[in-house]
């Protein structure tokens, strides 16, 4: 199979966004780096300062506010408390066969109370009707991945009777839920 750039939205650039350069975790021959610490090749608010050279993994890398037009045009990850990672089904554990999209999307809260932002209950069940696999996430501390939750079971009952009220305390029960949950250790560096 071969593997198809993804499609850049025009007018939607990184800037002074270095929010992947943080939460990512990076681990290739040429490069490593753990989860939630910023890049030694990054200044936090200014970006890469190897951005010409910049390894594969980050060369490829684009958060789903630069790829997906349904994605408010307003959620730029450091300036919305939001960040949207899309990947692939087979590198996720935890989805339903019943799913038959080939990824996931994964909204990692960077403030929790953007889990009140009307948009991302609306933003969130256009994904659970069309049977994209949602995980609602927090960032761990440095060194762990986030703590995630499939929120797609929890909401197909609000979403398929359009009840926004409904959706909005799932959505606050699953950030509950998350703040409970132990991080796990970012395999390669534990």
């Amino acid at each position: 199979m071969v593997q198809q750039h993804p499609v850049i939205l025009t007018g939607r650039h990184c800037g002074t966004c270095t929010i992947c350069c943080t939460l990512l975790p990076i681990s290739t021959e040429r490069f490593r780096k753990t989860a939630n610490q910023l890049c030694k090749h990054c200044d936090d608010g200014q970006g890469c300062r190897i951005y010409q050279s910049r390894p594969d993994f980050c060369r490829n890398f684009y958060c789903e506010w630069r790829l997906n037009p349904q994605i408010p045009a307003t959620w730029r990850p450091e300036k919305s408390g939001i960040f949207i990672q899309r990947i692939s089904r087979e590198h996720i554990e935890g989805i339903p066969d019943t799913y038959d999209s080939p990824y996931a999307l994964i909204f990692v809260l960077l403030r929790p109370d953007s889990v009140e932002r009307p948009a991302l209950v609306e933003t969130i069940a256009g994904y659970v009707y069309r049977h994209v696999p949602v995980f609602l996430a927090l960032p761990g501390p440095v060194g762990y991945l986030p703590a995630q939750i499939l929120l797609n079971e929890a909401m197909e009952a609000a979403v398929a009777q359009r009840d926004p009220g409904a959706m909005t305390i799932i959505l606050r029960q699953a950030l509950q839920a998350l703040k409970r949950q132990e991080f796990e250790a970012v395999p390669e560096f534990g």
